[in-house]
C-alpha cells in the first residue's frame, strides 16, 4: 500500500466538496492537501498523522470531529476494490454490502481497497483552541479562590461566542456516564432507553 499514496481534490462542487484518496496515504498528508486548498475543509479523521487512510477507515474512524461530523466512515460516499478476481469494483459494482463492509468492519477480510472517495466537511476559520496549564495544588490566602473562580466564569462567558449550541457535538472528551449502559428490562425497552442517548450523540445514524 506505500505506493498507493493519491490525493484528488475536488472542490467545483463547493456544496459537496470530496477526495479520492488511496489507501497508502497517511492521514497527515490527507490534511496537508486539504489545507492547501481550503482553510474551511476537513476531514472526521483522528489526530495522527502517521495513521494510514485504509486502516483508519476500515476501522470506522474515530476522532475529535466526532460530534458534530461523526465517524470517518459516515463521510465515506464510495470506493475502489479489488476482488477475489482480480476486478475492480467500485460501490455500484461491488454492491452496498460489501461498501458496508469495507467501512469499518476490517477491509482486509473482505477485499483489497485501493482508494475512498470521501466528503469533507466545513470547518470555522480561525479554528479557536485554548491552552491550559495544570499546577500542584497549594493553600490559597482569603479571597485569592474567589478570585480565581471569577477568572474562571469569565473565560466561560468571553468563549460562549464560540462554543457550539449543542455541546455533544462540539466536545470529544466530555461523555455521559451512563451512555452505553441500560437498565433491566425487555429488549424494546432497552433500545427505547439507548435512543435517548444514541440519538444525541449518533443523530441520523443511531437507526
Amino acid at each position: 500500500m506505500f505506493n498507493l499514496r493519491s490525493i484528488q481534490i475536488y472542490l467545483t462542487n463547493q456544496t459537496a466538496p470530496t477526495v479520492w484518496v488511496q489507501s497508502g496515504a497517511t492521514l497527515g498528508e490527507l490534511y496537508y492537501k486539504i489545507w492547501e486548498k481550503s482553510e474551511n475543509l476537513a476531514f472526521p479523521a483522528c489526530v495522527c498523522p502517521t495513521l494510514g487512510i485504509g486502516g483508519h477507515i476500515s476501522c470506522a474512524g474515530y476522532g475529535n470531529l466526532l460530534r458534530k461530523y461523526g465517524l470517518s466512515i459516515d463521510n465515506v460516499v464510495d470506493a475502489k476494490v479489488v476482488d477475489a478476481s482480480g476486478r475492480i469494483l467500485d460501490r455500484e459494482a461491488m454492491g452496498e454490502d460489501l461498501f458496508w463492509a469495507i467501512n469499518g468492519g476490517g477491509a482486509a477480510s473482505f477485499a483489497v481497497v485501493l482508494s475512498y472517495k470521501i466528503n469533507l466537511v466545513t470547518i470555522p476559520n480561525p479554528v479557536t483552541k485554548t491552552k491550559t496549564r495544570q499546577k500542584s495544588s497549594t493553600v490559597v490566602g482569603p479571597g485569592v479562590e474567589e478570585k480565581r473562580l471569577q477568572i474562571v466564569r469569565d473565560l466561560y462567558d468571553y468563549m460562549a461566542a464560540f462554543v457550539s449550541n449543542n455541546p455533544r457535538k462540539a466536545y470529544l472528551n466530555c461523555r455521559d456516564v451512563e451512555i452505553g449502559s441500560k437498565s433491566e428490562g425487555n429488549s424494546v425497552d432497552a433500545y427505547n432507553e439507548a435512543k435517548i442517548y444514541g440519538e444525541k450523540y449518533f443523530g441520523d445514524n443511531f437507526d
